[in-house]
């Protein structure tokens, strides 16, 4: 992809982590739920931890704040790491050192081109095949969520196993367009002659994603080099007979823009899983309250911010009657940590940078008396 694209990219994304999420400071788990919504301590979920102590080569995928797709190279020497991550469309590699204790608990530092630590990775191998954590600047004191899957770049064709006799396989495919600009695609397909399987296809189908099929995208493109520039997935959780992936899906128009899709499959029927029934419905207005309390922490942290700078009255303008309201809980997406909802704030482009953090992370541990016994996340909690 051209070098100026690349260069518009990374610092349209390096602005919204720096400025885009508000939070409060982090807490342990075991207090109250609204102390502990923005970054749960990792470890101190349901999910089993398993201890990670051999030398390792290792590609990760996966995202930071559940919306900036990156891919993480480690290798772990001893109690060392070093490696290096970049944002998917991006492509710029930023090293990484740090190091790892017996109980798979690391702190790994990113570094600019001068040497300065620009950023902290702190959190722990939840598997074999998983690490998350928090991201954290040392500069302005931002923490992002992030989670990690191990990945394989050796190879073309990729396919995992999600039951039922089915598999998630990957359809990719590069365009080259004018100017030397280049569409990168990945888009999820479920294999199977199962009902399950067709179900989940039409709601992962082309036209459901981007509003127009392949063919369509691909006439665009020629066209102009611009329209659908890429779209790539994530799979945040695949087990339970729950299947949950994100997908990027990247734009260029009058300006380089981006959304982000979730989708939560019972992967025995292929149905979307609504949030009701996974948690208790009496559960819910509360979860809506206590976020909302935190989102209005962040709204008026974010004033407080503007009112030292220009924009001020535009930022107290798009945040007027921002509320976290129980029908803002179904986007979710659900991964090892727990279950993190997301909050539409609906900035235009050029506000983007200025948005508050919008994930309110759940972890398993803090839901335990929330969720439906008898649902798909049941056995979670269950002693």
């Amino acid at each position: 992809m051209k070098t100026f694209l690349f260069s518009f990219i990374y610092i349209s994304l390096s602005i919204l982590l720096i400025l885009g999420c508000s939070g409060p400071e982090q807490n342990n788990l075991g207090q109250t739920k609204t102390d502990t919504l923005q970054a749960s301590t990792p470890g101190n979920t349901t999910t089993p931890v398993q201890e990670n102590s051999g030398d390792f080569s290792k590609s990760y995928q996966g995202e930071i704040a559940g919306k900036y797709p990156i891919r993480m190279q480690l290798t772990r020497t001893g109690n060392e790491l070093t490696g290096r991550y970049a944002y998917t469309k991006v492509g710029k590699d930023i090293p990484l050192a740090g190091s790892v204790d017996s109980e798979g608990k690391f702190s790994i530092q990113e570094t600019d081109e001068q040497g300065k630590v620009t950023g902290v990775f702190e959190g722990r191998f939840d598997a074999a095949t998983t690490l998350s954590g928090n991201w954290r600047s040392p500069d302005t004191g931002k923490v992002l969520s992030f989670s990690l899957q191990e990945s394989n770049h050796n190879t073309t064709s990729k396919s995992v196993s999600i039951g039922q006799g089915m598999e998630l396989a990957e359809n990719s495919f590069t365009l080259e367009g004018k100017n030397g600009i280049d569409g990168e695609y990945a888009f999820p397909t479920i294999t199977g002659e199962s009902t399950a399987a067709s179900t989940m296809n039409e709601v992962l189908a082309p036209k459901n994603l981007m509003g127009e099929t392949i063919e369509e995208m691909k006439a665009t493109f020629k066209d102009c080099s611009c329209g659908t520039l890429g779209v790539s997935y994530h799979v945040n959780y695949n087990a339970n007979n729950i299947l949950d992936m994100s997908i990027f899906i990247e734009t260029l128009g009058a300006y380089s823009s981006g959304y982000v899709k979730r989708f939560t499959f019972n992967t025995t029927t292929g149905e979307k899983l609504s949030i009701g029934q996974l948690l208790k419905p009496t559960a819910l207005s509360q979860l809506a309250a206590e976020c909302d309390a935190l989102l209005q922490e962040r709204v008026k942290k974010a004033m407080g911010e503007a009112e030292e700078g220009e924009g001020a009255e535009w930022l107290k303008e798009l945040m007027q009657d921002k509320k976290f309201e129980v029908e803002h809980l179904e986007n979710f997406s659900i991964s090892s940590e727990g279950i993190t909802f997301y909050y539409p704030y609906g900035f235009p482009h050029a506000a983007i940078a200025l948005e508050p953090d919008d994930a309110f992370l759940y972890s398993f541990l803090q839901l335990k008396d929330d969720i439906e016994p008898t649902s798909l996340l049941g056995p979670l909690v269950q002693k």
